[in-house]
């Protein structure tokens, strides 16, 4: 079987040397392994998926964010925040926090 290096890995793989260490530190790149202080990574291996967060919350996930382009003061927008999410409790929409 052939090894690679952690920077050859980084070049195929498009990521950052650091971040080829964390992911064979977590076992997240199948086959590596350690030898005197130097990740050797088969030169088959796959690039691991993102486990990051993919559904990020939209801003309009948030209806007592001041919207883009709102006029009027932010004391004003916190009010009206204030109205809107006592409205919602009020029609029981939400729980009370």
């Amino acid at each position: 079987m052939d090894y690679i290096s952690v920077k050859e890995t980084s070049k195929k793989f498009h990521l950052s040397e650091r971040r080829i260490q964390k992911l064979c530190e977590t076992n997240r790149i199948e086959g590596c392994k350690m030898v005197s202080g130097i990740w050797l990574i088969p030169a088959s291996a796959t690039k691991p998926s993102d486990e990051r967060m993919t559904n990020f919350p939209k801003d309009s996930d948030y209806p007592f964010r001041p919207q883009p382009g709102a006029t009027g003061s932010s004391l004003a927008n916190l009010f009206l925040n204030i109205r809107i999410k006592e409205s919602l409790i009020l029609q029981n929409n939400i729980p009370k926090s």
